[in-house]
């Protein structure tokens, strides 16, 4: 499980045997994860574990994950000078996410019911941060998952056994988002985010992007446009709006574009010159030329600014488009997530759609992933929160009410529709941000290394850094 979320970071993993001196190749012991089980803990020589403790003290995480064997009496001695005992799994109707850190916040205070066997851990001491707690037929509720500072660094004790609920291919992202399988993904969660740095209080960004507006000649809607931004603001505080304009509308209503003013709102392209389909044979060069002399005008006629951002009209593209998108020094574009089997990648599964790029092109061109509000579930928006992943949603005018006259017949919207994820990004203090600073942000992140797990990061890893 931790050498997992380690991949998933970034990080790099090796495998050590208890009988070896620990060493670390990395740059610094505040960059490292140390990942064992009790069983292990237990094994390690004086020097081992005194060289653990000095190790912990100077930054690192050290991870002990199950291991345990019965009901017994246990001591992290010499990392922390203190016992408990350890309870054998019991039924349990719940388990609690606590509000401690260095569990992330955005999942502090989380319930999830249900039928669960769950270790507890009884008499720790009260300095002692306790994570995750199980709540048992009896009434009874006791910790299976807990930190202790050691020095300037962690050690993070995680009762269950380490395997993941269910196949160990699962793509984390889903493992996270499953209530009767979150609790086991808790404690590599929280070890790694401290290791790579990610502060418990970290919150993912926040953007909600339309589609196909301004458009030429849509007189009617200025008013719709804003009885819609004023809604969305009274449901989340300052929420950011990209609007993609496609380059050949370059006669929308003046009111509409002085209206986006007024709000926390901005500008992306939707095309390279026209709405048309970007994945067949285009003049590509000749089209982002004059879409560009095109952007040039409504710049200078609006004073508004568009970022180097493409959201390709229905959202198909191809590699041509997208390397014409680089030359041209765009930073991403944004599209939908691949339909499951459609995608190749070099990543292994457990990674799919658990990083903010669309994996198949990961080494072409930034492709950030958005949603659809009836495709984010409370629990998928929860997941990419604990993962620190943008959530990026996209609507269209006829789903909040904003068709335009003559128009096909599509379903009548409201301005209610997108309130599900506004009300969530609220709750959690999401933060607001523009898809040009979430491309920035997420391309200087660090990306798992393809092809480097498959032989190299076994599941039975003891050491990452």
């Amino acid at each position: 499980m931790a050498t997992q979320y380690a991949y998933l970071f970034g990080f790099d993993c090796i495998r050590c045997d208890p009988d070896e001196q620990l060493e670390f190749a990395g740059p610094k012991p505040g960059k490292a994860m140390l990942a064992l089980s009790y069983r292990t803990l237990r094994y390690l020589g004086p020097d081992q574990l005194v060289r653990l403790r000095e190790t912990a003290k100077a930054g690192a995480v050290v991870y002990i994950r199950g291991g345990f064997d019965g009901t017994q009496q246990c001591t992290l001695s010499p990392l922390i000078d203190a016992t408990f005992l350890y309870v054998k799994d019991r039924r349990a109707t719940a388990y609690r996410i606590e509000a401690r850190w260095p569990m992330p916040e955005v999942l502090h205070g989380e319930n999830s019911g249900g039928e669960f066997l769950l270790p507890s851990a009884r008499g720790i001491p009260d300095q002692w941060q306790v994570l995750a707690s199980a709540q048992f037929e009896s009434g009874e509720c006791a910790p299976f998952l807990f930190a202790i500072r050691c020095g300037a660094g962690y050690v993070i004790c995680d009762l269950l056994a380490d395997a993941p609920a269910g196949s160990p291919d699962t793509p984390i992202l889903y493992r996270l988002a499953n209530p009767a399988k979150r609790y086991r993904e808790l404690g590599p969660l929280a070890s790694i985010r401290i290791a790579a740095g990610v502060s418990p209080s970290a919150r993912p960004a926040f953007n909600l992007t339309m589609d196909d507006r301004p458009a030429n000649f849509d007189l009617l809607n200025s008013g719709n446009l804003r009885r819609w931004l004023e809604h969305v603001e009274s449901r989340f505080h300052r929420a950011h709006v990209d609007f993609a304009w496609t380059p050949d509308q370059l006669y929308p209503a003046r009111s509409f574009v002085e209206m986006l003013k007024r709000f926390n709102t901005g500008i992306v392209w939707h095309g390279f010159k026209r709405h048309v389909n970007h994945s067949g044979p285009l003049k590509f060069e000749n089209d982002l030329r004059q879409g560009a002399l095109m952007v040039g005008r409504i710049s200078r006629r609006f004073d508004v600014n568009f970022q180097p951002i493409m959201v390709f009209p229905f959202e198909a593209f191809g590699l041509e488009a997208l390397s014409f998108l680089k030359q041209a020094g765009f930073v991403a574009t944004v599209a939908g997530p691949l339909p499951p089997g459609n995608s190749w990648s070099n990543y292994p599964s457990f990674v799919h759609r658990s990083v903010p790029l669309e994996e198949e092109f990961a080494n072409v061109f930034p492709v950030l992933r958005r949603y659809s509000c009836e495709s984010l579930s409370r629990d998928l928006m929860l997941s990419h929160a604990a993962l620190n992943l943008p959530i990026i949603v996209v609507v269209h005018p006829d789903e909040i009410g904003m068709r335009r006259w003559p128009y096909p017949p599509l379903r009548k919207g409201t301005r209610t529709h997108s309130d599900s994820v506004l009300s969530f990004a609220a709750a959690k203090r999401l933060r607001a941000a523009s898809l040009e600073e979430i491309a920035q942000e997420i391309v200087s992140r660090p990306r798992p290394k393809a092809f480097e797990l498959r032989e190299s990061c076994r599941t039975d890893a003891k050491h990452l850094h």
